[in-house]
């Protein structure tokens, strides 16, 4: 146990501190051989109590560089970025706090502070920059021989084969909260995105609108509210969708929450009539955080998409889990996987079979809050997605990435 973490050792050190008596909670901190993150700890507290924001918050990054569970520190780097006016960050801390620590005193500290931060910064702007190689940007087959079973029709050659290419993304977003009481708020969000590749036919440009009515409490949150959103494509597919989102997340152990989260959206395709339709997706599963460094995610998601074509229509059932790891250092990793199958529900044209898939996607995120360049962080998530169907035309591997530069105003 770290001397930090001695019962009611905390409250002495922290009187003495808050009262200017520095030797005497250094003498308190020396008869619990503290480790050099503790004496770290312990200055840093006394910089905080002087006012000296800045040189607390880098002492504190520092003890979580090389000791990532060190969860006091990172409580005293949350409240000491909050006093700072850094509320983007003092917001990440708090709500990975949230995440992992049991404490029930502690987790309603970091309601009321996100509370406070939501009234100091009902206003938030976000950009994001990316590259975008990938090895299959059209979803095409690698297969060269469509053949459709029927002795009546010949096998065809497929000539919608994979592309490879590297885009450029671009995206704006932004939120208002507005609260209606010290649990309750109205969010309003929006982005709009756009990607180019060098060969045009693959561009395409998305605008998101959505509100939702929000509720927190301590072991639990839930929300509910609309969303719409509209897509421009190069290749005339465009579309858009307006729809109905809710989730709960509900705490049910020290370190253990689960959640669901499910929407329903009808869908319309200007110029593709058959692929106008309804679409429903729900999800649930469970959050288990064994220490403050590390969290584990799993769950199943289903899906039904209705269409007015009768040979896309579906229904599609995954499993998928994620891990998220701290590392000393400053560095976030995110590894996921999902993997499932999509069962059509009519025969497809010229065949007399219905289409199948089966689907494996493995993702895989890295990023560093401490790397910053003139306020922009950056991120990269990589992906593998393998297809599998028994129509040729969506028998596809893609293997592609963001690399990016993401900035809050």
């Amino acid at each position: 146990m770290r001397a930090s973490d001695a019962p009611g050792f905390d409250a002495r050190l922290v009187d003495l501190v808050a009262t200017g008596q520095v030797a005497e909670a250094q003498a308190l901190l020396e008869e619990t051989n503290p480790s050099p993150e503790d004496r770290a700890f312990l200055r840093g507290r006394v910089l905080k109590a002087n006012g000296q924001f800045e040189a607390a918050i880098a002492v504190f990054r520092s003890i979580l560089q090389r000791v990532p569970t060190y969860i006091n520190a990172r409580r005293e780097l949350a409240h000491t970025l909050l006093l700072h006016g850094d509320f983007r960050a003092a917001s990440h801390h708090f709500r990975a706090l949230l995440q992992v620590d049991p404490d029930p005193r502690m987790r309603q500290s970091y309601h009321i502070f996100l509370s406070e931060i939501d009234r100091e910064q009902p206003l938030g702007i976000a950009g994001h920059f990316a590259m975008l190689p990938s090895t299959n940007i059209n979803r095409g087959t690698m297969n060269t021989v469509f053949d459709p079973g029927n002795p009546n029709i010949p096998p065809s050659r497929i000539t919608s084969r994979a592309a490879s290419g590297v885009g450029l993304l671009l995206g704006l977003s932004g939120y208002l909260r507005h609260p209606l009481s010290r649990t309750d708020r109205l969010v309003f969000d929006w982005s709009v995105t756009g990607r180019g590749y060098e060969d045009a036919i693959h561009n395409s440009a998305t605008l998101s609108l959505g509100a939702r009515y929000q509720r927190r409490a301590v072991q639990y949150q839930w929300f509910v509210g609309p969303y719409a959103r509209k897509t421009w494509r190069e290749d005339d597919d465009d579309n858009s969708a307006i729809g109905l989102q809710a989730g709960l997340d509900r705490r049910i152990g020290a370190r253990t929450s689960v959640f669901v989260q499910t929407s329903y959206e009808e869908r319309t395709y200007p110029d593709a009539a058959p692929l106008d339709g309804p679409f429903f997706s729900g999800s649930g599963g469970v959050a288990f955080s064994p220490r403050p460094d590390l969290t584990f995610v799993g769950g199943v998601r289903l899906d039904e998409s209705r269409p007015n074509a009768l040979h896309q229509n579906y229904t599609s059932g995954a499993v998928f889990g994620r891990v998220i790891k701290q590392w000393p250092g400053g560095l976030t990793t995110g590894m996921s996987f999902e993997i499932g199958t999509r069962d059509y529900k009519d025969t497809f044209p010229l065949t007399s079979r219905t289409r199948g898939d089966e689907f494996l996607r493995i993702d895989a995120s890295f990023q560093n809050a401490n790397l910053d360049w003139r306020g922009f962080t950056p991120v990269l998530t990589c992906s593998h997605t393998v297809n599998r169907s028994n129509i040729a035309f969506f028998d596809y591997d893609v293997s592609e990435c963001q690399i990016g530069l993401t900035r809050n105003f």
